[in-house]
């Protein structure tokens, strides 16, 4: 490549009838000229160009540092996502069993209770019957006591208080005999009612 230098020192050899040399002279200057300029902008040219060459590459370098930690940060992100679901499962899956536990406790604990009162429905049914049938009797007994008159002899005064001693003497044991065994009837005292 020509530079300017060798352009504006350029000789040419005179020969007959030719051009000026003033005017070659100056148009080589101006070429000159022109061609420095020209030189120096692309030298210019150049070295931004290397520059910013050198920016591209520093932030190609960033941008493969930024992707990479965009990468680690969306891989870390999924993990804790991950952990996390994996957790709330187990949360779910420990409050599902305890409450599925405490509800089948409660439906135990209504099945017994529910048990206890009908058998407690039962108890008092039963005690009522007896106590009503023990009632009636002792009713019975006393509607056939025979009534008697002023005008009885002493003889007969006398059985009646014989009776009446065989009578209470047998409602005793009879008395102990129901608290032993919670059941009574007057029936087994085999009194004689015509004894009166």
């Amino acid at each position: 490549m020509i530079s300017p230098k060798e352009i504006s020192e350029k000789k040419f050899e005179k020969i007959g009838k030719g051009y000026r040399v003033e005017e070659v002279d100056t148009y080589l200057k101006e070429v000159a000229f022109s061609i420095a300029n020209m030189t120096k902008t692309f030298d210019d040219n150049e070295a931004k160009i290397e520059k910013l060459v050198d920016k591209i590459n520093e932030y190609r370098e960033e941008e493969d540092t930024i992707k990479a930690a965009i990468l680690g940060a969306q891989k870390q992100a999924k993990q804790i996502i991950l952990e996390a679901e994996i957790e709330s499962q187990k949360i779910i899956a420990n409050a599902k069993d305890k409450s599925e536990a405490l509800l089948y406790r409660i439906k135990d604990e209504y099945s017994d209770e529910l048990a206890k009162l009908e058998n407690l429905k039962k108890e008092v049914s039963l005690f009522k019957s007896q106590l009503t049938d023990l009632y009636n009797k002792q009713l019975h007994l006393i509607m056939d006591i025979p009534e008697f008159s002023d005008d009885s002899d002493s003889e007969t005064d006398i059985q009646i208080e014989i009776n009446k001693n065989n009578f209470d003497s047998k409602k005793n044991t009879a008395n102990n005999y129901e608290d032993e065994s919670e059941s009574f009837s007057y029936n087994d005292l085999n009194l004689d009612n015509n004894q009166f």
